[in-house]
């Protein structure tokens, strides 16, 4: 969730109800299940993406998780990958997700400067990143960093900066984003 609205968010406000799992199924994605499984080529993850994902309360969730983890146990999907917010990894959000087969998280990092990030509103600083990949680490996922170029206070130096700093966090995979902002 945006509540700072920060650069580079382009979601609009989710509010601070969220309807449960139950009414956001899709009526035909359980009929579909036998096919996908028979589909053996068809074994990636299931991802989560479109903000933040585990900012969502942990009610929320954990019935997301629990709706889908069956599926991931029949073979459909080899397990899950999620998008978040570096500030949105915490010790308790570990514990909340090493219950379910959670494969790969991709931190929006956005930028590893942290005179960018407070231009950007982004909420955190480069600590909090850095707090982030050392606990994802350590449940064993494998780490994936966004970058976005261009964003408020970013300039070409900068930008290789933030490149240098991820490649030094050792993350799994890496992602760039563009940005409008960057002529």
């Amino acid at each position: 969730m945006c509540l700072l609205q920060p650069t580079g968010c382009y979601l609009k406000s989710i509010g601070r109800r969220h309807p449960p799992c139950r009414h956001l199924t899709l009526p035909g994605a359980v009929h579909e299940v036998p096919r996908l499984r028979s589909r053996k080529a068809y074994s990636g993850e299931l991802a989560f993406y479109g903000g933040t994902f585990t900012a969502l309360p942990s009610e929320v969730i954990r019935e997301i998780l629990e709706t889908a983890t069956p599926w991931v146990r029949a073979g459909v999907f080899s397990g899950f990958r999620l998008s978040t917010r570096p500030d949105g990894i915490s010790v308790k959000t570990c514990s909340l997700l090493q219950d379910y087969p959670v494969k790969k998280i991709e931190l929006g990092v956005q930028s590893l400067v942290d005179e960018v990030l407070l231009q950007s509103r982004r909420g955190y600083s480069v600590a909090t990143v850095e707090r982030a990949v050392a606990l994802g680490a350590c449940q064993g996922w494998r780490l994936g960093v966004q970058l976005m170029l261009g964003l408020p206070g970013d300039s070409p130096a900068r930008f290789m900066d933030s490149i240098a700093q991820a490649i030094q966090l050792r993350p799994d995979f890496c992602a760039d984003l563009s940005h409008p902002g960057f002529d």
